[in-house]
């Protein structure tokens, strides 16, 4: 394989707290601007509104589509992926409606779409495929495409955040989340994570990590002490 020769830190660690979910496939989380809720986006079209324990607040109207990540941008909207037609939905936070659809120039199988986005510095949005292979491709607000990258992980990618000016990842097929270096190609450190079908990642302001599960359609959380 070829990370055989590369070394980054490994830690083992278990959640704190979990929450069975009233949602079906949840697929992705991101934290609300206000750090006081979070988004779940569901494989069925929807986006829910939940607190930190998964108790729904609201929910957006289901749409035709696979949506596999979602990221809250500084402009107060909602970016969500579709993996089957590689599209960006932008959705307005306060109505929870689709204010406009971005087409990608991205080529993939239709079983390995897009699967991850986030914002990260200086505004630019990520977007991640899952698989064979893992590409990063760095866009403006506008969709116009800026870079591309390859990431070295084992094996896929099913969810990013941005957290402390760092990238972080998740793999399902690994179970485990990934800490970045700053060229967003490199593994600096791996936390493995007791549970398969993890889909989606984020951390609340005090530094908890909170991971959804697609296959138990559960939300766990992590203590901030596992990353110090």
């Amino acid at each position: 394989m070829f990370l055989s020769n590369i070394m980054h830190a490994q830690k083992r660690i278990n959640y704190d707290k979990y929450f069975k979910l009233k949602i079906p496939e949840p697929s992705d989380i991101c934290l609300h601007k206000s750090g006081n809720s979070v988004f779940i986006v569901s494989d069925r079209g929807r986006i829910y509104e939940t607190d930190f324990e998964g108790k729904i607040l609201r929910a957006s109207e289901q749409k035709p589509y696979d949506f596999e990540g979602i990221t809250f941008t500084g402009g107060n909207e909602l970016f969500v992926v579709d993996e089957e037609k590689n599209i960006i939905c932008m959705y307005n936070v306060a109505a929870l409606k689709i204010n406009d659809i971005f087409r990608t120039e991205i080529k993939t199988s239709p079983k390995s779409g897009i699967e991850a986005i986030c914002e990260i510095q200086d505004g630019k949005i990520l977007a991640i495929t899952e698989k064979d292979p893992v590409e990063m491709f760095v866009y403006t607000y506008d969709f116009d495409l800026l870079e591309r990258k390859k990431p070295k992980v084992p094996k896929d990618i099913s969810a990013a955040c941005f957290y402390k000016q760092r990238l972080w990842l998740l793999s399902d097929e690994d179970s485990a989340v990934y800490l970045m270096k700053d060229d967003f190609i490199t593994i600096e450190k791996t936390w493995k994570i007791p549970f398969s079908g993890a889909e989606g990642i984020a951390f609340t302001k005090d530094g908890v990590l909170m991971v959804v599960s697609d296959k138990t359609e559960t939300l766990y959380l992590f203590s901030a002490n596992n990353f110090n």
